[in-house]
């Protein structure tokens, strides 16, 4: 399990613990559903942070690898959201291309 879909399953699951749902019991499948769309944007989150970090820094060299690195991030969310079905992504989807 990644990083990402972990701390998305842990944020879903926390919501069972808050004063206003803490009556009900927790429904695994519906935590799980809900994880699944909260780990893409949680991805956009750490995208965003490299985007700030990104314009604080300096040298060349740093900003170019640090360039790489949100084009990847950018090109995974892309493809998350396709293989998720969300609508307008379609494009980027790895299961349609084959990749």
């Amino acid at each position: 399990m990644t990083q990402l879909k972990e701390a998305a399953l842990q944020m879903a699951a926390r919501c069972w613990c808050d004063d206003e749902t803490k009556d009900r019991v927790m429904d695994e499948k519906l935590a799980a559903a809900f994880a699944k769309r909260l780990e893409p944007l949680l991805d956009v989150k750490d995208w965003a942070s490299a985007t700030l970090t990104a314009m604080n820094v300096g040298d060349v060299k740093s900003e170019s690898l640090l360039h790489k690195k949100l084009r990847e991030i950018l090109i995974g969310f892309r493809e998350t959201m396709a293989d998720l079905g969300e609508p307008g992504y379609e494009l980027y989807s790895k299961k349609e291309s084959g990749k």
